[in-house]
């Protein structure tokens, strides 16, 4: 809960690199964030560089058995879109079929 408040305040001011910190430190901690954790911080940012960002979140998600939902997994695509990273954005999307 506290992970997911402190993602949403950055997200509210636009501070993603801050919600990544927060997500890292958590980590180091041994302190699992939650699947909205994540996926406030997939939704936080789309710049060109972001796909990068938001794949690592996902497989984060992965590491810590959490299962992507539809709006991490649309968030991700969307900054593989931004990237122009068209083959990683539909490898996503088959992904997201199978499951």
């Amino acid at each position: 809960l506290c992970f997911r408040a402190a993602t949403a305040v950055c997200q509210k001011h636009d501070r993603w690199m801050t919600a990544l910190a927060i997500l890292s430190r958590g980590r180091d901690l041994k302190m699992a964030p939650s699947l909205a954790s994540f996926t406030t911080a997939i939704c936080l940012r789309h710049e060109h560089d972001w796909w990068r960002t938001a794949i690592e979140l996902l497989r984060g998600m992965v590491e810590h058995r959490l299962r992507p939902d539809v709006t991490s997994q649309t968030a991700s695509i969307t900054a593989c879109e931004s990237g122009e990273q068209w083959q990683v954005a539909v490898s996503l999307l088959n992904m997201e079929v199978e499951s």
